[in-house]
């Protein structure tokens, strides 16, 4: 690999995988010029080799590759690809048009645990969380004991509300308070 390519990897002006595509390269004069056109820009790996070979037969497009795999594997590239992009909302009604037609709902694949929410919020938002998912009455013995925990514990009963019925027993939870637990998601989502 010639030294100036070394020196603009070094130099953070070409990326790793941009210097390992200059290995191809068998003309060093070709590699300088096309060096001083990609650096400091995003140029494929793929695109570098192309400059670098401009005699050699094609690769297969990427593109084609793609969309050789098929609609499905299309489908499902683009749905994820939308997906990460929107912000989701239980209020928008973009999200329950989505839901109401696929007939999937967030808490179908997701539950909240101490992992993955209840150990990353204020203690108070899990007292207020606790209060609104039980309708216990805040002056009560139960709720006052609730409150007394440290944050962890009370994540970790917030997660047995989720996922215990013993537990949800011992909170009185009836049919009411079950079904707002079974599709209760933070605001945030």
């Amino acid at each position: 690999m010639p030294a100036p390519v070394l020196d603009a990897l070094k130099a953070g002006e070409i990326t790793l995988g941009a210097a390992k595509a200059f290995t191809v390269a068998e003309d060093e004069a070709l590699t300088l010029t096309v060096l001083d056109q990609i650096k400091g820009r995003e140029t494929s790996e793929h695109r570098i080799r192309q400059m670098l070979q401009p005699d050699a037969t094609p690769e297969a497009d990427p593109f084609d590759a793609f969309r050789a795999k098929g609609k499905k594997h299309r489908n499902a590239v683009l749905a994820l690809a939308l997906a990460r992009s929107l912000k989701y909302s239980d209020r928008d009604p973009v999200f329950a048009k989505v839901e109401a037609e696929t007939r999937v709902s967030l808490r179908q694949v997701w539950t909240p645990t101490t992992e993955n929410f209840f150990g990353r919020v204020s203690a108070d938002t899990l007292d207020a969380l606790m209060l609104d998912l039980t309708g216990t009455d805040p002056q009560g013995a139960g709720f006052k004991a609730f409150r007394s925990q440290k944050k962890a514990a009370k994540a970790l009963s917030l997660e047995k509300l989720f996922s215990d019925p013993d537990y949800q027993r011992v909170w009185g939870i009836d049919a009411e308070a079950k079904a707002r637990i079974d599709v209760w998601v933070p605001d945030c989502f």
